[in-house]
């Protein structure tokens, strides 16, 4: 057995994309002879988390888990800190502590022979900052995984100072990570091509590709759904304020409303936080009866919710190229339905779907959408399939994508040899 220690910010029953691909990747990893540990934040040090207890039990058995408190400093607190703490939890949050209290707890295990090679997972970023103290400490293979562009994410306004700040910390940090890391992993090759070009083609030789996994342990019994007569589209996930968001869509739906009656015919269920002022623009285009938010749910109820639907609904954020491929994408790719996909002409998102004859239109279309919900309703009313998609996904079953895991951490340990 190969020895593992992994650094991630959140593990379950902390729901998150990240904490939900980790997961199940170290659980496929040990099928394929690794033991892993987990270094991470403790739950108590994420307030208004959404927790799911019954998807952590899938893999309580999968790794070892090494919760670090970063809210206390370096030094032992007195007895009555501690006392204080149990009633009332500080809301600081210490940073430079978590990196300090994590890198020392890594060397120590390396000391010991119990560590063949590092992982660290991002985001967030601080996980790589460990990376990086390690290997200011101890030489040890180390792979770090990207799970989104750095500094290079559209989603950054540099013209904010505070970000403008960060960014200038993040470039050098980032620099100093492609550098010093035996191998870099990206989910989509758009994402890699984005990051790397700042860098020498040199560089570029430590890139390897995997995908995000789905796990079928995660969909137990899936509901038989009867079609009726009424289009059931359902979107699991939280929706972002700003550019993320289904606003052209719901109004889409209150002109084709407006024209033609689509009670009884169409249903739009959201699983998961809603801004707002999202919920608001449903009320104000008249289209409340159509559309329902639910709130937060556990990330196993989402699935099931998923599994009931005619027509599952992914959201991108509008852009002439999208770098991201979604996790929410596999989960849908596992349930075996039709996915509208609202996502950009150009992108990793469109690569993967397209060819799979799934629907897919640009996010801010919204004529595109009226014709593809029109053509969608009419078939639903007359008892067709609503899309003749293929369903021969198991590329990215998560044990597929762990075997491309795999051999990039055996890369980065060949690679740690010859430094």
């Amino acid at each position: 057995m190969n020895s593992l220690l992994a650094v991630s910010w959140t593990m379950p029953p902390i729901v998150l994309p990240r904490s939900i691909q980790i997961a199940r990747t170290l659980k496929a990893l040990g099928h394929l002879g690794w033991q892993s540990e987990v270094i991470s934040t403790t739950v108590a040090s994420n307030v208004g988390a959404n927790l799911d207890e019954e998807f952590a039990k899938l893999y309580r058995d999968a790794y070892r888990q090494r919760h670090v408190e970063h809210r206390e400093s370096v030094v032992a607190s007195s007895p009555w800190r501690r006392i204080q703490r149990r009633f009332r939890s500080p809301d600081n949050v210490d940073e430079a502590n978590w990196i300090e209290r994590s890198t020392r707890y890594i060397v120590q295990q390396c000391r010991q022979q119990k560590c063949d090679i590092l992982v660290t997972f991002a985001q967030p970023w601080i996980d790589h900052v460990v990376g990086l103290e390690v290997r200011r400490r101890r030489h040890v293979p180390w792979l770090a995984h990207f799970s989104d562009p750095w500094v290079d994410s559209p989603y950054y306004d540099s013209s904010v100072p505070e970000i403008a700040r960060k960014l200038e910390l993040w470039r050098v940090q980032e620099r100093k990570v492609i550098e010093t890391a035996d191998i870099v992993v990206f989910v989509t090759q758009q994402t890699a091509d984005l990051v790397m070009r700042k860098y020498p083609p040199v560089m570029r030789r430590k890139v390897r590709i995997v995908p995000h996994g789905f796990d079928r342990d995660t969909l137990t019994s899936p509901p038989a759904v009867d079609r009726s007569a009424e289009l059931r589209i359902v979107y699991v996930g939280n929706i972002y304020a700003g550019t993320r968001h289904p606003i052209y869509l719901f109004e889409a739906a209150a002109e084709m409303h407006a024209k033609s009656s689509l009670a009884g015919r169409l249903r739009l269920d959201f699983y998961g936080h809603c801004p707002a002022e999202v919920a608001a623009k449903v009320t104000e285009l008249g289209i409340g009866s159509l559309v329902t938010f639910h709130g937060t749910v556990g990330y196993l109820d989402s699935l099931r919710y998923a599994a009931e639907a005619d027509l599952l609904l992914l959201i991108d954020a509008p852009s002439d190229l999208s770098v991201f491929l979604p996790s929410k994408i596999v989960d849908y790719l596992m349930l075996k339905k039709p996915i509208l996909a609202l996502t950009p002409s150009e992108g990793a998102s469109r690569e993967v779907l397209s060819p799979l004859g799934h629907f897919v239109v640009a996010p801010t279309d919204k004529s595109a959408m009226i014709d593809t919900l029109a053509g969608i309703l009419a078939r639903n009313a007359q008892g067709k399939p609503l899309a003749a998609f293929r369903e021969d996904v198991d590329a990215f079953d998560i044990k597929n994508t762990t075997r491309l895991f795999d051999e990039a951490l055996r890369d980065a340990m060949a690679v740690s040899k010859q430094r």
